[in-house]
């Protein structure tokens, strides 16, 4: 997913995280908000670039502390919200080196078991040879 992609699936994910906490437990939305929060950064993390995972934590930590946290849309820098945002970031962070190591777990696995996809050892000098153009237009009639 591009990061243009990947920062508009993490708005959605940052708009649906809380709404999604308040539905389940208006009680306790302050922690299970903060949790798919985390998680819809992580995902978005996991399926996007780098800058789109960053892009999109501080987006979900913005919809967590101004509609979970503080609930009146209001953005406050306290420890707890500091807190937040570093757990939500390093989420998303955590999300990303798993992706890409599974993606290099599974590029290895490919060339180990198909040898078609590896490269050669060492590539032929000079240029490919060419197939003799006047011998074979001729037979072909």
């Amino acid at each position: 997913m591009s990061t243009r992609g990947g920062f508009l699936a993490g708005l959605v994910a940052a708009t649906a995280a809380p709404l999604l906490a308040w539905t389940l437990d208006a009680r306790t939305v302050a922690v299970g908000g903060l949790v798919l929060a985390a998680l819809a950064a992580g995902l978005i993390a996991a399926l996007s670039t780098t800058a789109a995972a960053i892009d999109t934590a501080g987006v979900c930590w913005a919809a967590y502390d101004g509609f979970a946290l503080n609930r009146l849309g209001e953005l406050h820098l306290a420890a707890v919200d500091l807190r937040a945002l570093g757990y939500i970031v390093g989420a998303a962070l955590i999300f990303r080196c798993l992706a890409a190591g599974l993606r290099a777990v599974r590029a290895a696995a490919r060339t180990d078991e198909n040898p078609s996809f590896a490269l050669p050892a060492e590539l032929p000098a000079g240029p490919p040879p060419r197939a003799n153009l006047r011998q074979t237009a001729g037979t072909r009639r």
